[in-house]
């Protein structure tokens, strides 16, 4: 009688755990072009000259979902960097993307079609600090402001991420934590990330990644099983 009871009790966590949490594979991918230039940057008090690196960089990508069977997004990205030395830069960009539900979402998300453009604009803080000789640890905080003519939302995304050069060999892992913070301060999403990088020619570099995301205080809570790649090229 106990072991019936015990495999009645089990079979309803499982029944249960399989109705609250979704999973799904999606693969990420993304092209970019990146060109580089001098900011020469004049105090109002002190009137010299002071130059500084900067860079702009279009990407455009595209995810597939419902294990990489349907198109879920694709967006083009517009992103301005300056860097102020080599541990501190700032970086702000605008992303236009046009997204594909699912019917079932559409119902159930107010004033929501089926296929919907959303508005991304985004600041970022980027902090650098070189460990020893190959390991290099990030900090990145962004600060979002995203919608359509619906609705807009804020978020704040923190970063913590690191990687290795690795000896003798051109191949440069990267690992990194990724946060993402509503308007009502609980912790929205988490994204753990591997990277790969490896430097095709002088100017074209391609990653490969594998990443995991988890959704929290939602109906039917998501966990993403992402693999992508990014073709990188600098002008």
């Amino acid at each position: 009688m106990r072991k019936t009871q015990h495999s009645i009790l089990l079979l309803l966590f499982c029944t249960f755990s399989s109705i609250a949490q979704e999973n799904d594979f999606q693969t990420w991918y993304s092209v970019s072009s990146t060109i580089d230039f001098n900011v020469i940057l004049v105090p109002d008090q002190l009137f010299t000259k002071t130059k500084r690196k900067g860079s702009i960089t279009f990407k455009q990508g595209y995810r597939l979902r419902e294990n990489s069977s349907l198109l879920s997004k694709q967006f083009s990205d517009f992103r301005f960097k300056l860097i102020f030395n080599k541990r501190l830069s700032f970086a702000m960009g605008y992303r236009y993307s046009t997204n594909w539900s699912t019917p079932l979402e559409s119902s159930t998300l107010l004033f929501y079609p089926y296929v919907y453009n959303k508005h991304r604009y985004y600041s970022d803080i980027i902090i650098k600090k070189k460990v020893k000789k190959r390991f290099l640890v990030y900090l990145r905080s962004r600060y979002l402001y995203q919608g359509n003519t619906f609705k807009y939302n804020s978020v704040i995304r923190e970063k913590v991420g690191m990687s290795y050069n690795i000896r003798k060999t051109k191949l440069e892992p990267e690992s990194s934590v990724e946060y993402f913070y509503t308007c009502n301060e609980s912790i929205d999403k988490i994204r753990y990330t591997l990277l790969i990088s490896y430097p095709i020619t002088k100017n074209i570099d391609f990653d490969l990644v594998y990443r995991i995301q988890q959704e929290f205080y939602v109906n039917n809570p998501e966990t993403l099983f992402i693999f992508g790649g990014k073709l990188s090229y600098k002008l």
